[in-house]
Protein backbone atom coordinates (compact mmCIF):
# COMPACT_ATOMS: atom_id res chain seq x y z
CA UNK A 1 0.00 0.00 0.00
CA UNK A 2 2.86 2.29 -0.94
CA UNK A 3 2.07 6.03 -0.38
CA UNK A 4 -1.03 4.77 1.70
CA UNK A 5 -1.91 5.49 4.97
CA UNK A 6 -4.97 3.49 7.34
CA UNK A 7 -6.35 4.40 10.28
CA UNK A 8 -9.21 3.11 12.48
CA UNK A 9 -11.83 5.27 14.37
CA UNK A 10 -14.88 3.67 16.43
CA UNK A 11 -18.18 6.02 16.84
CA UNK A 12 -21.82 5.69 17.07
CA UNK A 13 -23.35 5.63 13.33
CA UNK A 14 -24.91 9.46 12.77
CA UNK A 15 -27.36 7.89 10.09
CA UNK A 16 -28.53 5.12 8.86
CA UNK A 17 -27.34 5.75 5.49
CA UNK A 18 -23.78 4.22 5.97
CA UNK A 19 -23.93 0.01 4.99
CA UNK A 20 -20.91 -2.45 6.70
CA UNK A 21 -18.51 -3.50 3.69
CA UNK A 22 -18.70 -6.80 5.51
CA UNK A 23 -22.14 -7.77 5.19
CA UNK A 24 -23.76 -5.20 2.58
CA UNK A 25 -26.77 -4.14 5.37
CA UNK A 26 -27.58 -0.80 6.79
CA UNK A 27 -25.84 0.79 9.90
CA UNK A 28 -28.89 1.91 12.32
CA UNK A 29 -28.40 5.26 13.62
CA UNK A 30 -26.61 4.97 17.06
CA UNK A 31 -25.21 1.33 16.36
CA UNK A 32 -20.96 1.59 16.69
CA UNK A 33 -19.51 1.08 13.59
CA UNK A 34 -15.88 1.22 12.81
CA UNK A 35 -13.99 3.17 10.15
CA UNK A 36 -11.21 2.48 7.75
CA UNK A 37 -10.10 5.72 6.57
CA UNK A 38 -7.39 5.23 3.35
CA UNK A 39 -5.47 8.59 2.65
CA UNK A 40 -3.86 8.46 -0.96
CA UNK A 41 -2.21 12.35 -1.34
CA UNK A 42 -5.56 14.50 -1.13
CA UNK A 43 -8.37 11.12 -1.46
CA UNK A 44 -9.74 9.76 1.47
CA UNK A 45 -12.07 7.09 1.18
CA UNK A 46 -13.37 5.68 4.65
CA UNK A 47 -15.56 2.17 4.73
CA UNK A 48 -17.46 0.93 7.42
CA UNK A 49 -18.28 -2.12 9.60
CA UNK A 50 -20.44 -3.94 11.79
CA UNK A 51 -17.86 -4.41 14.57
CA UNK A 52 -19.05 -8.04 14.44
CA UNK A 53 -18.37 -7.71 11.15
CA UNK A 54 -14.94 -5.52 11.70
CA UNK A 55 -11.77 -8.23 10.87
CA UNK A 56 -8.13 -7.16 12.12
CA UNK A 57 -6.14 -6.95 9.34
CA UNK A 58 -2.70 -8.91 9.14
CA UNK A 59 -0.74 -5.54 8.42
CA UNK A 60 -1.27 -1.82 9.09
CA UNK A 61 0.80 0.61 7.09
CA UNK A 62 3.31 -2.28 6.22
CA UNK A 63 3.72 -3.52 9.79
CA UNK A 64 2.34 -6.82 10.68
CA UNK A 65 0.09 -7.56 13.21
CA UNK A 66 1.16 -10.98 13.53
CA UNK A 67 0.87 -12.17 17.64
CA UNK A 68 -0.94 -9.09 18.33
CA UNK A 69 -4.60 -9.85 20.08
CA UNK A 70 -7.77 -8.02 19.65
CA UNK A 71 -7.40 -5.73 22.36
CA UNK A 72 -4.04 -4.90 21.66
CA UNK A 73 -5.11 -4.14 18.31
CA UNK A 74 -8.37 -1.77 19.15
CA UNK A 75 -6.08 -0.30 21.95
CA UNK A 76 -3.09 0.91 19.58
CA UNK A 77 -4.77 1.15 16.12
CA UNK A 78 -8.63 2.00 16.48
CA UNK A 79 -9.06 5.98 17.77
CA UNK A 80 -11.90 6.59 20.05
CA UNK A 81 -12.79 10.23 19.71
CA UNK A 82 -16.44 9.94 21.06
CA UNK A 83 -15.01 7.92 24.61
CA UNK A 84 -16.85 4.73 23.99
CA UNK A 85 -13.87 3.34 25.87
CA UNK A 86 -14.41 4.88 28.66
CA UNK A 87 -17.33 1.90 29.36
CA UNK A 88 -15.13 -0.88 30.24
CA UNK A 89 -18.23 -3.44 29.74
CA UNK A 90 -18.87 -1.10 25.73
CA UNK A 91 -15.16 -2.21 25.21
CA UNK A 92 -15.30 -5.59 26.44
CA UNK A 93 -17.97 -6.30 24.37
CA UNK A 94 -16.42 -4.89 21.45
CA UNK A 95 -13.42 -6.81 21.49
CA UNK A 96 -15.27 -10.35 21.98
CA UNK A 97 -17.22 -8.81 18.63
CA UNK A 98 -13.90 -8.34 16.69
CA UNK A 99 -12.72 -11.78 18.59
CA UNK A 100 -15.85 -13.77 17.12
CA UNK A 101 -15.56 -15.05 13.90
CA UNK A 102 -18.88 -14.33 11.66
CA UNK A 103 -21.03 -16.64 9.97
CA UNK A 104 -20.20 -17.41 6.54
CA UNK A 105 -21.92 -14.21 4.29
CA UNK A 106 -24.82 -14.90 2.00
CA UNK A 107 -22.57 -13.51 -0.95
CA UNK A 108 -19.56 -16.51 0.56
CA UNK A 109 -22.08 -18.84 -0.40
CA UNK A 110 -23.46 -18.22 -3.46
CA UNK A 111 -19.70 -18.07 -4.51
CA UNK A 112 -19.29 -21.39 -3.08
CA UNK A 113 -21.73 -23.01 -4.77
CA UNK A 114 -20.64 -21.44 -7.99
CA UNK A 115 -17.30 -23.13 -7.63
CA UNK A 116 -18.93 -26.26 -6.17
CA UNK A 117 -20.52 -26.65 -9.61
CA UNK A 118 -17.59 -26.19 -11.74
CA UNK A 119 -15.75 -28.67 -9.55
CA UNK A 120 -18.71 -31.15 -10.16
CA UNK A 121 -18.93 -30.51 -13.65
CA UNK A 122 -15.00 -31.54 -13.91
CA UNK A 123 -15.59 -34.53 -12.14
CA UNK A 124 -17.95 -35.63 -14.51
CA UNK A 125 -16.50 -34.65 -17.35
CA UNK A 126 -13.55 -36.92 -16.08
CA UNK A 127 -15.26 -39.93 -15.21
CA UNK A 128 -16.72 -39.30 -18.94
CA UNK A 129 -13.17 -40.03 -19.98
CA UNK A 130 -12.90 -42.88 -18.14
CA UNK A 131 -15.17 -44.58 -19.00
CA UNK A 132 -13.97 -44.58 -22.70
CA UNK A 133 -16.81 -42.08 -23.84
CA UNK A 134 -16.00 -39.26 -26.23
CA UNK A 135 -13.71 -37.07 -24.43
CA UNK A 136 -15.39 -33.29 -23.35
CA UNK A 137 -12.77 -31.70 -25.37
CA UNK A 138 -13.86 -33.22 -28.80
CA UNK A 139 -17.43 -32.50 -27.65
CA UNK A 140 -19.02 -29.31 -28.71
CA UNK A 141 -18.02 -27.08 -25.97
CA UNK A 142 -20.42 -25.28 -23.40
CA UNK A 143 -19.86 -23.00 -21.39
CA UNK A 144 -19.84 -25.08 -18.57
CA UNK A 145 -17.48 -27.46 -19.62
CA UNK A 146 -14.91 -24.43 -20.59
CA UNK A 147 -15.35 -23.21 -16.67
CA UNK A 148 -15.12 -26.76 -15.39
CA UNK A 149 -11.42 -26.78 -17.21
CA UNK A 150 -10.45 -23.23 -16.63
CA UNK A 151 -11.15 -24.29 -12.27
CA UNK A 152 -8.95 -27.13 -13.08
CA UNK A 153 -6.35 -24.66 -14.00
CA UNK A 154 -6.90 -22.34 -11.94
CA UNK A 155 -8.13 -24.21 -8.39
CA UNK A 156 -4.40 -25.14 -7.88
CA UNK A 157 -3.14 -21.80 -7.43
CA UNK A 158 -2.74 -19.85 -3.90
CA UNK A 159 -5.28 -16.86 -3.27
CA UNK A 160 -1.87 -14.50 -3.83
CA UNK A 161 -1.31 -16.39 -7.31
CA UNK A 162 -5.36 -15.61 -7.98
CA UNK A 163 -4.81 -11.65 -7.28
CA UNK A 164 -1.34 -11.69 -9.37
CA UNK A 165 -3.57 -12.89 -12.31
CA UNK A 166 -6.41 -10.47 -11.51
CA UNK A 167 -3.81 -7.54 -11.57
CA UNK A 168 -2.16 -8.82 -15.10
CA UNK A 169 -6.01 -7.97 -17.04
CA UNK A 170 -6.40 -4.67 -15.27
CA UNK A 171 -9.42 -3.33 -13.16
CA UNK A 172 -10.26 -6.44 -11.67
CA UNK A 173 -10.85 -6.47 -7.62
CA UNK A 174 -8.47 -8.62 -5.79
CA UNK A 175 -10.10 -8.90 -2.65
CA UNK A 176 -12.16 -11.86 -1.16
CA UNK A 177 -12.05 -15.60 -0.58
CA UNK A 178 -10.54 -18.00 -2.70
CA UNK A 179 -14.34 -18.97 -3.98
CA UNK A 180 -14.34 -15.11 -4.98
CA UNK A 181 -11.18 -15.15 -6.55
CA UNK A 182 -12.16 -18.17 -8.45
CA UNK A 183 -15.19 -16.98 -10.14
CA UNK A 184 -13.76 -14.17 -11.22
CA UNK A 185 -10.26 -15.75 -13.19
CA UNK A 186 -12.77 -18.46 -14.35
CA UNK A 187 -15.07 -16.06 -16.03
CA UNK A 188 -12.45 -13.97 -17.63
CA UNK A 189 -10.27 -17.16 -18.61
CA UNK A 190 -13.54 -18.24 -20.57
CA UNK A 191 -15.31 -14.98 -21.72
CA UNK A 192 -12.38 -12.55 -21.95
CA UNK A 193 -11.46 -9.84 -19.46
CA UNK A 194 -13.56 -6.81 -19.19
CA UNK A 195 -13.62 -3.64 -20.57
CA UNK A 196 -14.40 -0.16 -19.64
CA UNK A 197 -17.96 1.03 -18.92
CA UNK A 198 -19.89 1.64 -21.78
CA UNK A 199 -21.85 4.15 -20.10
CA UNK A 200 -19.60 6.44 -17.97
CA UNK A 201 -16.70 5.70 -20.17
CA UNK A 202 -14.23 5.37 -16.83
CA UNK A 203 -15.66 3.01 -14.35
CA UNK A 204 -14.49 -0.55 -13.96
CA UNK A 205 -16.69 -2.93 -14.83
CA UNK A 206 -16.98 -6.24 -12.00
CA UNK A 207 -18.19 -9.21 -11.22
CA UNK A 208 -22.09 -8.87 -8.51
CA UNK A 209 -21.79 -9.80 -5.40
CA UNK A 210 -25.38 -10.41 -5.35
CA UNK A 211 -25.48 -13.18 -8.24
CA UNK A 212 -21.65 -14.28 -8.34
CA UNK A 213 -20.96 -12.62 -11.55
CA UNK A 214 -24.36 -13.26 -13.26
CA UNK A 215 -24.46 -9.60 -13.56
CA UNK A 216 -22.08 -7.10 -14.36
CA UNK A 217 -22.13 -3.83 -12.54
CA UNK A 218 -19.95 -1.10 -12.85
CA UNK A 219 -18.38 0.47 -9.52
CA UNK A 220 -18.25 4.29 -10.64
CA UNK A 221 -14.79 6.33 -11.11
CA UNK A 222 -13.16 8.86 -8.96
CA UNK A 223 -13.23 12.43 -10.51
CA UNK A 224 -10.03 14.04 -10.34
CA UNK A 225 -11.29 17.42 -11.70
CA UNK A 226 -13.90 17.35 -8.37
CA UNK A 227 -11.81 14.99 -5.90
CA UNK A 228 -15.19 12.73 -5.31
CA UNK A 229 -16.25 8.91 -6.20
CA UNK A 230 -18.69 9.69 -9.17
CA UNK A 231 -21.16 6.52 -9.48
CA UNK A 232 -22.76 4.96 -12.23
CA UNK A 233 -25.96 2.67 -12.47
CA UNK A 234 -24.77 0.49 -15.46
CA UNK A 235 -25.81 -3.03 -14.75
CA UNK A 236 -26.53 -5.70 -17.66
CA UNK A 237 -26.48 -9.87 -17.83
CA UNK A 238 -22.33 -11.00 -17.70
CA UNK A 239 -23.62 -12.01 -21.48
CA UNK A 240 -24.24 -8.58 -22.54
CA UNK A 241 -21.06 -7.21 -21.30
CA UNK A 242 -18.37 -5.96 -23.05
CA UNK A 243 -15.06 -8.13 -23.30
CA UNK A 244 -11.45 -7.61 -24.44
CA UNK A 245 -8.79 -10.33 -25.53
CA UNK A 246 -6.46 -11.86 -24.90
CA UNK A 247 -7.42 -13.10 -20.71
CA UNK A 248 -3.71 -13.16 -19.54
CA UNK A 249 -3.24 -16.57 -17.67
CA UNK A 250 0.66 -16.24 -17.05
CA UNK A 251 2.45 -12.71 -16.73
CA UNK A 252 2.46 -10.33 -19.76
CA UNK A 253 5.27 -9.00 -20.45
CA UNK A 254 6.03 -5.46 -20.10
CA UNK A 255 5.31 -4.51 -23.71
CA UNK A 256 2.08 -6.58 -23.66
CA UNK A 257 1.42 -4.57 -20.04
CA UNK A 258 1.78 -0.89 -21.43
CA UNK A 259 -0.78 -2.06 -25.08
CA UNK A 260 -3.38 -2.99 -22.37
CA UNK A 261 -3.05 0.68 -20.26
CA UNK A 262 -2.87 2.15 -23.88
CA UNK A 263 -5.28 0.56 -25.24
CA UNK A 264 -7.53 1.73 -22.01
CA UNK A 265 -6.82 5.29 -22.34
CA UNK A 266 -7.87 5.02 -25.76
CA UNK A 267 -11.28 3.51 -24.57
CA UNK A 268 -11.65 6.54 -22.33
CA UNK A 269 -11.00 8.55 -25.10
CA UNK A 270 -12.83 7.65 -27.88
CA UNK A 271 -15.97 6.94 -25.16
CA UNK A 272 -15.85 10.87 -23.86
CA UNK A 273 -15.71 11.68 -27.87
CA UNK A 274 -12.11 12.93 -27.30
CA UNK A 275 -9.19 12.20 -29.37
CA UNK A 276 -6.89 9.43 -28.17
CA UNK A 277 -4.26 11.16 -30.65
CA UNK A 278 -4.86 14.82 -29.79
CA UNK A 279 -6.02 17.13 -33.02
CA UNK A 280 -6.83 15.62 -36.10
CA UNK A 281 -4.52 16.82 -39.27
CA UNK A 282 -6.84 18.75 -40.62
CA UNK A 283 -7.10 21.17 -37.86
CA UNK A 284 -3.62 21.31 -37.22
CA UNK A 285 -3.09 22.21 -40.64
CA UNK A 286 -5.59 25.13 -40.36
CA UNK A 287 -4.30 25.87 -37.36
CA UNK A 288 -0.27 26.30 -38.81
CA UNK A 289 -1.80 28.21 -41.38
CA UNK A 290 -3.26 31.19 -39.27
CA UNK A 291 -1.67 34.88 -39.08
CA UNK A 292 -1.14 34.05 -35.35
CA UNK A 293 -0.25 36.80 -33.11
CA UNK A 294 1.63 37.12 -30.40
CA UNK A 295 -0.87 35.83 -27.32
CA UNK A 296 1.55 37.09 -24.39
CA UNK A 297 0.10 40.25 -25.32
CA UNK A 298 -3.15 40.53 -24.00
CA UNK A 299 -4.23 42.90 -26.24
CA UNK A 300 -3.55 40.59 -29.39
CA UNK A 301 -5.69 37.57 -27.72
CA UNK A 302 -9.12 38.47 -28.57
CA UNK A 303 -7.99 38.36 -32.42
CA UNK A 304 -6.38 35.30 -31.63
CA UNK A 305 -9.66 33.99 -29.67
CA UNK A 306 -11.54 34.45 -33.16
CA UNK A 307 -9.12 32.64 -35.30
CA UNK A 308 -9.32 29.52 -33.13
CA UNK A 309 -13.02 29.82 -33.18
CA UNK A 310 -12.98 29.95 -36.74
CA UNK A 311 -10.69 26.66 -36.86
CA UNK A 312 -12.77 25.01 -34.62
CA UNK A 313 -16.41 25.32 -36.10
CA UNK A 314 -15.85 26.49 -39.90
CA UNK A 315 -14.02 23.15 -41.25
CA UNK A 316 -15.33 19.60 -41.79
CA UNK A 317 -14.21 18.76 -38.36
CA UNK A 318 -15.82 20.59 -35.79
CA UNK A 319 -15.05 21.06 -32.10
CA UNK A 320 -17.64 20.68 -29.53
CA UNK A 321 -17.61 24.26 -28.27
CA UNK A 322 -20.88 25.56 -26.59
CA UNK A 323 -23.68 26.30 -29.62
CA UNK A 324 -23.91 30.15 -28.11
CA UNK A 325 -20.88 32.21 -30.00
CA UNK A 326 -19.84 34.15 -27.01
CA UNK A 327 -19.81 31.23 -24.67
CA UNK A 328 -17.38 29.56 -26.68
CA UNK A 329 -14.97 32.27 -27.43
CA UNK A 330 -14.90 33.02 -23.94
CA UNK A 331 -14.10 29.05 -23.27
CA UNK A 332 -11.37 29.47 -25.69
CA UNK A 333 -10.04 33.18 -24.27
CA UNK A 334 -9.89 31.15 -20.50
CA UNK A 335 -6.96 28.91 -22.02
CA UNK A 336 -4.58 31.72 -22.36
CA UNK A 337 -5.38 33.38 -18.94
CA UNK A 338 -3.65 30.36 -17.90
CA UNK A 339 -1.07 30.19 -19.62
CA UNK A 340 2.47 31.38 -18.40
CA UNK A 341 3.76 32.47 -21.82
CA UNK A 342 2.66 33.02 -25.55
CA UNK A 343 0.91 29.85 -26.64
CA UNK A 344 1.26 28.99 -30.19
CA UNK A 345 -1.97 27.95 -32.71
CA UNK A 346 -1.54 24.33 -32.62
CA UNK A 347 -0.87 24.45 -28.15
CA UNK A 348 -4.28 26.28 -28.02
CA UNK A 349 -6.31 24.12 -30.26
CA UNK A 350 -4.79 21.05 -28.60
CA UNK A 351 -5.81 22.10 -25.31
CA UNK A 352 -9.43 22.92 -27.01
CA UNK A 353 -9.57 19.66 -28.33
CA UNK A 354 -8.35 18.25 -24.89
CA UNK A 355 -11.13 20.19 -23.11
CA UNK A 356 -14.28 19.65 -25.48
CA UNK A 357 -13.90 16.82 -28.10
CA UNK A 358 -14.86 16.42 -31.65
CA UNK A 359 -18.36 16.93 -32.41
CA UNK A 360 -18.61 13.82 -34.54
CA UNK A 361 -16.55 11.89 -32.35
CA UNK A 362 -18.90 12.69 -29.08
CA UNK A 363 -21.80 12.16 -31.15
CA UNK A 364 -21.00 8.37 -32.19
CA UNK A 365 -20.35 8.22 -28.51
CA UNK A 366 -23.46 9.03 -27.17
CA UNK A 367 -25.16 6.82 -29.76
CA UNK A 368 -22.65 3.97 -28.33
CA UNK A 369 -23.74 5.47 -24.81
CA UNK A 370 -27.18 4.78 -25.56
CA UNK A 371 -26.90 1.53 -27.46
CA UNK A 372 -25.32 0.26 -23.94
CA UNK A 373 -28.31 1.57 -21.64
CA UNK A 374 -30.66 0.33 -24.01
CA UNK A 375 -29.06 -3.47 -23.54
CA UNK A 376 -28.95 -3.02 -19.80
CA UNK A 377 -33.01 -2.03 -19.71
CA UNK A 378 -35.64 -4.46 -19.92
CA UNK A 379 -37.87 -2.39 -21.89
CA UNK A 380 -35.57 -1.29 -24.52
CA UNK A 381 -37.92 1.75 -25.36
CA UNK A 382 -36.97 3.19 -21.58
CA UNK A 383 -33.46 3.96 -22.55
CA UNK A 384 -33.60 7.80 -23.50
CA UNK A 385 -35.61 8.10 -20.04
CA UNK A 386 -33.20 5.94 -17.80
CA UNK A 387 -30.15 7.94 -18.99
CA UNK A 388 -31.42 10.70 -18.49
CA UNK A 389 -31.84 10.07 -14.91
CA UNK A 390 -28.43 8.79 -14.74
CA UNK A 391 -27.22 11.96 -16.10
CA UNK A 392 -29.20 13.69 -13.44
CA UNK A 393 -27.79 11.05 -10.76
CA UNK A 394 -24.11 12.08 -12.38
CA UNK A 395 -24.55 15.43 -12.08
CA UNK A 396 -26.64 15.46 -8.12
CA UNK A 397 -23.14 13.59 -6.91
CA UNK A 398 -20.67 16.21 -8.80
CA UNK A 399 -22.58 18.59 -6.89
CA UNK A 400 -22.40 17.12 -3.58
CA UNK A 401 -26.11 16.52 -3.20
CA UNK A 402 -25.47 12.74 -2.09
CA UNK A 403 -29.45 12.41 -1.18
CA UNK A 404 -30.75 13.42 -4.80
CA UNK A 405 -27.98 11.52 -6.15
CA UNK A 406 -29.05 8.59 -4.53
CA UNK A 407 -32.70 9.19 -5.14
CA UNK A 408 -32.20 9.77 -8.72
CA UNK A 409 -30.02 6.45 -9.35
CA UNK A 410 -32.91 4.72 -7.62
CA UNK A 411 -35.28 5.65 -9.97
CA UNK A 412 -32.64 5.10 -12.90
CA UNK A 413 -32.69 1.07 -11.56
CA UNK A 414 -36.90 1.21 -11.57
CA UNK A 415 -37.21 2.18 -14.87
CA UNK A 416 -34.10 0.04 -15.93
CA UNK A 417 -36.00 -2.79 -14.59
CA UNK A 418 -39.41 -1.90 -15.84
CA UNK A 419 -40.55 -4.87 -18.69
CA UNK A 420 -42.92 -2.47 -20.14
CA UNK A 421 -42.83 0.56 -22.67
CA UNK A 422 -43.60 3.58 -19.83
CA UNK A 423 -45.95 6.38 -21.53
CA UNK A 424 -47.37 9.92 -20.94
CA UNK A 425 -50.70 8.18 -20.19
CA UNK A 426 -49.38 5.48 -18.05
CA UNK A 427 -46.65 7.41 -16.15
CA UNK A 428 -48.62 8.89 -13.41
CA UNK A 429 -49.71 5.13 -12.69
CA UNK A 430 -45.85 4.23 -11.61
CA UNK A 431 -46.17 7.02 -8.55
CA UNK A 432 -49.67 5.32 -7.46
CA UNK A 433 -52.49 2.59 -7.32
CA UNK A 434 -52.16 -1.13 -8.04
CA UNK A 435 -48.96 -0.53 -10.87
CA UNK A 436 -47.45 1.63 -8.17
CA UNK A 437 -43.56 0.72 -8.96
CA UNK A 438 -41.08 1.18 -6.10
CA UNK A 439 -38.68 4.71 -5.83
CA UNK A 440 -40.93 5.84 -8.26
CA UNK A 441 -43.38 8.85 -6.68
CA UNK A 442 -44.97 11.72 -7.55
CA UNK A 443 -42.16 13.67 -8.00
CA UNK A 444 -40.59 11.21 -10.44
CA UNK A 445 -43.01 11.02 -12.22
CA UNK A 446 -43.96 14.35 -13.58
CA UNK A 447 -40.33 14.43 -13.72
CA UNK A 448 -40.84 11.36 -16.40
CA UNK A 449 -43.91 12.83 -18.23
CA UNK A 450 -42.00 16.15 -18.37
CA UNK A 451 -39.59 14.31 -20.67
CA UNK A 452 -41.39 12.10 -22.36
CA UNK A 453 -43.35 15.37 -23.45
CA UNK A 454 -40.83 17.46 -24.38
CA UNK A 455 -37.40 15.13 -24.60
CA UNK A 456 -35.81 16.98 -21.54
CA UNK A 457 -36.51 18.12 -17.97
CA UNK A 458 -36.20 21.51 -16.17
CA UNK A 459 -34.25 20.11 -13.50
CA UNK A 460 -31.70 18.28 -15.38
CA UNK A 461 -31.47 21.13 -18.01
CA UNK A 462 -30.48 23.02 -14.66
CA UNK A 463 -27.78 21.32 -13.41
CA UNK A 464 -26.31 20.93 -16.49
CA UNK A 465 -25.96 24.70 -17.00
CA UNK A 466 -24.33 24.38 -13.48
CA UNK A 467 -22.12 22.07 -14.07
CA UNK A 468 -21.12 23.84 -17.73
Amino acid sequence: MSGKIATFHIEPSKSARSKCKKCKEKIEKGVLRIGQSIQDGEKELTSWHHTKCFNMPRTVNGTSTKGMTVADFVEEHIADPHGVYDDEDKLAEIIADIEAKPPKSEKSNIFADKVASYKRALAAMENDDEEGKPSAAKKAKTDMDEKARAFSVYNKMKNAELQDVLRWNLGYATTGTKDVLLVRCIDGHVNGRLARCPVCSQGKLGLSDEDAGETIKCGGYWDEDLNTKTKCTYAVPNSSAPRLKPWYAEEPSEEQKEEMKEFTEQQIALATGKSPKGAPPELLEAAEKLDWPDTSDPSQRKKACVLMYEVCTSGSVKIDLPEDQKKAKQKIFGLFSTASGPLSATEVLQSVVKEFGIAAAKAEAKAKQEKAIAAGCECAANAAVLQAFQELSELYFKAGNANAGVSSKKVAAAIQALDFEITVDNVMGLSKGPNKVKNIGKSSADKIKEFLSTGTMQKLEEKRMLAA
